[in-house]
């Protein structure tokens, strides 16, 4: 993880209709002390609302929620913001990390769980996040270099080399 990745403080939902959960949640985070900072939602399409106009850098959802479950939030929230990383929580023993992860979660976790687990997870899925965004530059800069000038050629050669290196960055990391 670069230091940039290390020292920066994140803000993600968190998005669960348990409200003791919410708040132990809360508990335990701080007291993790990790550079991670936290707002509870109970309600998932109040919730929806503030994942699509706020800034979050990731939301985290339960599954079993009253109105919309988790994974439906989850595809709520990517249409509308496809790259926003997210969670999916559950302490249902029917649920795998396969269904969340098909269901477009960048990440599952069984309750009950660590917090020390979580905060690890956590930092995994903003460091890929990270790696994704500077993929999608790269590519965006790629596409403007002119591949007819000889001078551009060999700049567009480098930069699909730091994209091939940054894929399979993403793809060992995960």
């Amino acid at each position: 993880m670069s230091s940039s990745t290390a020292k920066r403080r994140y803000k993600f939902l968190l998005v669960d209709d348990d409200e003791a959960f919410c708040q132990t949640f809360l508990q335990l985070l701080e007291e993790e002390g990790a550079p991670i900072q936290c707002e509870t939602c109970s309600a998932p399409f109040i919730a929806l609302n503030k994942a699509l106009h706020e800034d979050f850098d990731a939301v985290v959802a339960d599954i079993g929620m009253p109105g919309m479950t988790g994974i439906e939030l989850i595809h709520k929230i990517h249409a509308h913001k496809p790259d926003l990383p997210t969670i999916v929580i559950t302490g249902h023993p029917d649920f795998t990390y396969i269904d969340a992860v098909d269901a477009g979660a960048s990440d599952f976790i069984r309750k009950p769980f660590a917090m020390d687990e979580f905060c690890a997870r956590f930092k995994r899925i903003m460091r890929d996040h990270q790696l994704l965004l500077q993929i999608q530059a790269a590519v965006h800069h790629v596409e403007k270099v002119n591949p007819k000038k000889q001078k551009d050629k060999a700049q567009r050669q480098l930069l699909i080399k730091e994209i091939e290196w940054l894929q399979s960055m993403l793809s060992t990391e995960g």
